[in-house]
């Protein structure tokens, strides 16, 4: 598993070892995270804490990301309060949203960066996240037909350069 180091307001007081240790508190203390990394055994799953602006008091965002099917790129992320004082995730603030789209080409540009067009995707409540744990990850639950049998060329050099410089973190 890797985390990435986002650009935050409090980037510059958190050492990566600090950050590492935010990171593995919310992997055990944030909800649905076990799910995801259960469902997703076999793809690369990456989490990560960002926040918006100066104010430490105000929420930050748990991310919860993964890549799979050669194609999909599927991404969670709820609110959380976090103790900055001592690394940790202590609560979430909000409901979580998850996010399923699909890569439908991936791109190059001149400057040597790669990116990504995607089709349209969906927004789920935990509603529909329930359902689609109950039948283990089987998005058809939820009538969300996914077709992981036509990878898109180029979709794991659009993962690695995604996960690039991302610090990882064994829970």
């Amino acid at each position: 598993m890797s985390v990435a180091m986002v650009g935050n307001g409090c980037s510059s007081k958190l050492t990566t070892e600090d950050y590492r240790d935010l990171v593995k508190s919310g992997v055990h203390t944030v909800p649905r995270v076990d799910e995801i990394k259960a469902i997703f055994r076999n793809d690369p799953v990456d989490c990560f804490v960002g926040q918006n602006g100066l104010d430490l008091t105000k929420p930050a965002v748990w991310y919860t990301e993964v890549y799979f099917g050669g194609k999909y790129v599927f991404a969670y992320e709820v609110n959380v309060k976090v103790d900055y004082k001592n690394n940790r995730i202590v609560g979430i603030v909000s409901e979580p949203t998850f996010y399923l789209c699909g890569v439908s080409k991936v791109l190059h540009t001149s400057s040597g960066n790669v990116g990504a067009d995607f089709e349209p995707g969906w927004i789920l409540g935990e509603k529909e996240w329930n359902k689609t744990v109950a039948d283990k990850g089987d998005f058809s639950a939820i009538g969300i037909h996914l077709n992981t049998n036509s990878p898109i060329q180029g979709f794991k050099e659009y993962v690695d350069a995604k996960r690039k410089g991302r610090v990882p973190v064994d829970p």
